[in-house]
């Protein structure tokens, strides 16, 4: 039994633990569980076996006088037991009187239950007949009530800590769904800015362009740098835009759902890179790659990205080694795109997803800090995760996960 308690983890549980094994041990003929209810002083039934449901019980209502045999157990820390006819009507005759019922039973055992020396309620088995209590049969009740008292003192903290989790799961799920609308709104914000801004940025660089041509005679050296700052710098904000735009058409726009080769987003990637590549020499080794479900233009982006960067950040090699491959993990592909260039300080490497955040500097390798930041958006929106492993001169590896095809 002090196995099959322990293992109870609700008051229900406990009640099916107690009280038949506790009839059944000694032959008794009902048993029932009062307990308090928090602060409140007053006994209530909480379960019950045995009883004529036709004929009322002096256990059937609340229990809190001083003369009651559960309040006297419990006060005075002691179990009470009555083993001849009509013992306990006699001894507390104003039970009967106040709750209207004569109890049918010969003999009873009242037993409080403390925990950590606080009053919790009382275990009561009745019998229909005179009933002698042994010493060893006395020693297994009260165990029983120590054992009970545990178990509802587990089972009531684990309701308490069931409830404090439901409350804080649901005060998450609101902070959640409130940090998603401030999220839509400032994705929102963003695009509406971004779009904004398109117009007089392009303004800026048009009309500096204009002066400069129409006023060359005119303007000395510094002017004439001025003006070329003025545009270089209209044109970076033009790219930092675009680059916001992009990255919140992929965080908000609906995806389509089909299947995607991944082996031909790699080959236009590839054709897409040439240009750059023309003079240099390029060492592509790509392995078979699956077909996924998703979206053909946002995991396009995600390639070539992760391409175009790897070429970027192997400029510098005499030979550039690219390698992409895949590897099947159960429900996911894994995609790993690896270079041969200058790498990254692993140190940082939780920042290379985030918008803005570069780890080279923009005199080495130009970048607006949002394209893997958008890969992340993409590659999370399809279900999968993405990382990088590193080190400062031994290249890169980018890795993303994507569901399999169903």
């Amino acid at each position: 039994m002090t196995e099959t308690l322990a293992s109870a983890t609700t008051e229900e549980a406990v009640f099916d633990v107690v009280l038949y094994p506790a009839m059944t041990a000694l032959n008794a003929t009902a048993a029932t569980v009062l307990l308090r209810s928090g602060n409140d002083q007053e006994l209530h039934v909480v379960a019950s076996v045995g009883y004529d449901r036709g004929q009322p019980s002096i256990w059937q209502s609340a229990l809190t006088e001083d003369d009651g045999p559960a309040a006297d157990a419990l006060r005075r820390k002691e179990p009470l037991f009555f083993e001849r006819d009509r013992d306990l009507a006699q001894a507390y005759p104003n039970v009967e009187r106040r709750t209207g019922a004569v109890s049918p039973v010969a003999a009873t055992a009242v037993l409080p239950m403390f925990l950590d020396d606080r009053p919790l309620g009382v275990l009561v088995v009745d019998f229909q007949e005179p009933y002698t209590f042994t010493d060893d049969e006395r020693w297994f009740l009260n165990v029983l009530a120590a054992q009970c008292a545990i178990a509802f003192g587990r089972a009531r903290l684990l309701r308490s800590l069931e409830a404090q989790v439901a409350a804080r799961t649901d005060s998450y799920l609101k902070e959640q769904d409130k940090l998603q609308l401030a999220n839509d709104d400032l994705e929102a914000f963003s695009y509406s800015v971004s779009h904004d801004l398109r117009t007089p940025v392009r303004h800026i660089s048009a009309f500096s362009q204009l002066l400069r041509k129409s006023s060359s005679e005119c303007l000395d050296e510094p002017s004439r740098r001025y003006l070329q700052l003025i545009e270089d710098s209209a044109t970076r904000m033009n790219t930092l835009i675009d680059a916001m735009l992009d990255l919140s058409r992929t965080s908000v726009l609906p995806l389509r759902s089909e299947s995607v080769d991944l082996g031909a987003l790699v080959n236009r990637a590839r054709r897409d890179l040439e240009l750059d590549t023309e003079d240099r020499t390029v060492q592509w080794n790509v392995g078979a790659l699956p077909v996924v479900r998703g979206d053909p233009e946002t995991l396009q982006q995600v390639m070539t990205n992760l391409l175009s960067n790897a070429v970027k950040y192997t400029r510098n090699e005499a030979v550039t080694h690219v390698r992409v491959w895949a590897e099947d993990q159960g429900e996911m592909w894994l995609i790993s795109v690896q270079d041969n260039g200058v790498g990254f300080d692993a140190r940082y490497a939780d920042k290379l997803f985030g918008v803005f955040k570069r780890l080279h500097r923009p005199e080495d390798f130009e970048g607006t800090g949002v394209g893997l930041a958008n890969v992340q958006r993409i590659v999370r929106r399809h279900g999968g995760e993405v990382w990088a492993q590193g080190s400062v001169g031994s290249g890169a590896t980018f890795q993303f996960t994507l569901p399999k095809t169903p």
